[in-house]
């Protein structure tokens, strides 16, 4: 019994001094949409899951839209990273879409935004300061016809703006992550249907990656977003101007390097980019529609909000992780049983 003690606890001071260097890091907010499939937002305080929120889901309807343009679908989306590793999921995932009538995508709603909005109960940006944010999406193409972007000088397959936006209160949009309307955007050497970020709300002040939104890899069915934000304190968008790194399908064992995103949005003397980046709020945005460029429309899953990339990218364990956790489970049972004798 002496040696099992003495072996339990050597294996829960492993287990406490791994749970040591963890919490230096922090998951700030979690949503995984674990709601009931099918239900819709039509009215405030129907979803109030997760954490790190001060609020339940807001509807944010727009004049004569009703909240069946968000709705919860069936099922965790899915990543696996090129080494075979596994984005840890659970819950249901959202659906939102600018036309919800029979002729879009049939969710008994209207044509009309989609914009749910949540407030976390804590804001990032005020001090100098790193947040990670990540989410599993897919953007679906919704246009018919693909449309003749005078711009860009091609077709495109994708028009009304999709994406997760970061907002201060409700009305101050600082950063988007998806795509803007792209007939909107006015710089013809953006490609066409690649993901993007958007600078303060305005397609006018987009960059793009060279990734493409259909780009979901091998044996997932979405893709894997990540930001990073290097804040600057004060909200300064000219003299203290924050960054925004974006990578698309990163590893899932090593950090992405700021020094090989997919997009980057920084200064650098640009007039339209200065930024600040310090928000309290998430909205989630499908544009509706328009005959042109057809309506935005997205699955979007797994928003994670944290300190390190660690916090955003969480594995499924792998057994010898889950057996390591149940011993070190057991030390610490083990060290209150001496305690006590």
């Amino acid at each position: 019994m002496k040696a099992f003690i003495r072996f339990a606890s050597g294996l829960s001071v492993s287990f406490l001094l791994c749970t040591a260097i963890s919490t230096k890091a922090a998951l700030l907010a979690y949503e995984p949409f674990d709601y009931p499939a099918g239900s819709a937002l039509t009215a405030a305080g129907l979803w109030n899951g997760g954490f790190g929120f001060s609020e339940p889901w807001q509807p944010n309807l727009p004049s004569g839209a009703n909240g069946s343009n968000q709705i919860i679908r069936a099922g965790s989306l899915v990543y696996i990273d090129a080494n075979g590793y596994q984005l840890l999921t659970s819950g249901n995932r959202i659906h939102i879409t600018g036309d919800g009538t029979a002729a879009g995508d049939n969710t008994g709603g209207t044509r009309h935004n989609a914009q749910p909005r949540r407030a976390f109960s804590f804001s990032r940006g005020s001090n100098t300061e790193t947040t990670w944010i990540s989410f599993l999406a897919i953007i679906n193409p919704t246009v018919v016809t693909p449309w003749w972007d005078t711009n860009a000088n091609t077709y495109a397959y994708y028009g009304r703006a999709t994406s997760v936006q970061l907002f201060q209160g409700t009305a101050s949009e600082r950063l988007t992550i998806g795509t803007a309307s792209q007939n909107a955007e006015t710089d013809p050497t953006l490609p066409n249907d690649t993901w993007r970020l958007v600078n303060r709300g305005s397609a006018a002040y987009t960059k793009a990656s060279t990734v493409p939104l259909t780009n979901i890899p091998p044996n997932s069915t979405a893709n894997f977003v990540v930001v990073r934000i290097d804040h600057i304190a004060g909200d300064d968008r000219v003299n203290a101007p924050d960054t925004a790194y974006m990578w698309l399908n990163p590893s899932l064992t090593s950090e992405p390097l700021t020094n090989a995103p997919d997009v980057v949005v920084s200064f650098a003397g640009t007039p339209g980019y200065e930024r600040d980046y310090w928000f309290d709020t998430l909205r989630l945005f499908a544009g509706s529609y328009n005959s042109v460029v057809g309506y935005g429309a997205a699955d979007i899953d797994e928003i994670r909000v944290g300190t390190t990339y660690w916090d955003v990218a969480p594995l499924v364990p792998e057994p010898a992780a889950a057996i390591l956790s149940v011993l070190g489970g057991l030390g610490l049972l083990v060290l209150r049983m001496r305690r006590k004798q």
